[in-house]
């Protein structure tokens, strides 16, 4: 912990962390968005396609409606340059397959040397391709999630589809080699299975499989499903796994409650492969969006009235708001 702060921060970043903190709770408390730095945490979509069909994943299933298309590196370092030093982390990934994109180790590369924590997470289909992933390592990668979701191939594919588990699992062999071989630490790596109803029964052999593999981190994460409300077959059974319970009416809901605050709203910014700069990841479709980093300033966007009236809906009806009602950030 104590090399990761003395890595990637700065007095400067720190201040502005503390002003976004402050001026979040000073938010909650007027219930008036007060917005008083830059965002502390950037999400940028390289590319929105992918190479499997995901059942819940909008790329994947079909239900993404903004056009196909990658980012521009030139509109990548736009957005670095114009928030980048008081940035802490990037995170490379929303829709799409960020191993498909060319530039990626470039993208990394470009923000580690300005010590920004970088990472991103795949479906570990490109992993056996020793060129990219060497390229990744050398540019200073600092945390990849790879995702597993089933320990057999029947399994694995039913919410994967068109996935290999061999390849993957062969990928994750040749990543810990390449690490090995470049007598690297980074990227640290986490394996990650989104838990279904589906591949739940093989949660304690996955847990076992990869507990003597050369991986940091083996987790466990709850699904996001889009039509819960009247129940939905990718629901989990046990229930530590799902984000959903079931009330006396037999509809599902949430099991925390919506609160009228995000901070995410007070502290990151998500950009499109277009370059549309939108609330967060749960607007997959773009369709609350602040304005295009293309043409515009990143930071002005952030605080433009559009983002104001955003944050004050939140502070007084945040269920009123689509995608925040299946969302349980704080």
């Amino acid at each position: 912990m104590m090399n990761f702060i003395l890595k990637y921060f700065s007095f400067r970043k720190c201040w502005n962390l503390l002003k976004l903190r402050f001026g979040y709770r000073l938010s909650s408390l007027l219930r008036m968005p007060i917005v008083l730095g830059s965002p502390a945490f950037l999400q940028i979509e390289p590319l929105n396609f992918c190479n499997l069909r995901c059942v819940e994943c909008p790329a994947g299933n079909g239900s993404l409606t903004r056009k196909k298309q990658e980012m521009s590196f030139d509109l990548f370092r736009k957005n670095i340059d114009e928030i980048g030093k008081n940035l802490i982390s990037l995170l490379l990934y929303f829709q799409g397959e960020p191993f498909l994109y060319k530039n990626l180790p470039q993208m990394v590369k470009y923000a580690h040397e300005r010590k920004i924590f970088t990472y991103t997470s795949t479906n570990g289909h490109y992993l056996l391709d020793s060129l990219l992933l060497e390229s990744l390592i050398k540019s200073g990668l600092d945390h990849l999630v790879v995702s597993v979701d089933g320990m057999t191939q029947d399994v694995y594919e039913k919410y994967r589809r068109g996935g290999n588990l061999q390849k993957v699992l062969d990928g994750i062999d040749n990543l810990i080699f390449l690490k090995e071989k470049n007598r690297s630490a980074t990227p640290t790596i986490e394996v990650q299975m989104v838990v279904t109803a589906e591949n739940e029964h093989q949660t304690d052999d996955f847990l076992r499989f990869f507990k003597d593999k050369k991986v940091q981190k083996v987790s466990l994460k709850s699904a996001q499903i889009y039509d819960f409300e009247n129940g939905n077959p990718l629901i989990p059974k046990n229930a530590q796994f799902s984000r959903y319970e079931k009330c006396d009416d037999g509809k599902y809901k949430l099991k925390s409650s919506l609160r009228n605050c995000c901070w995410k709203q007070w502290s990151s910014a998500v950009v499109t492969a277009s370059g549309d700069l939108v609330p967060c990841c749960f607007d997959k479709n773009a369709e609350h969006k602040f304005g295009n980093v293309s043409t515009e300033n990143l930071l002005s966007l952030w605080k433009n009235s559009v983002s104001h009236n955003f944050r004050k809906t939140i502070l007084h009806q945040r269920k009123s708001i689509d995608i925040c009602c299946n969302c349980s950030e704080k």
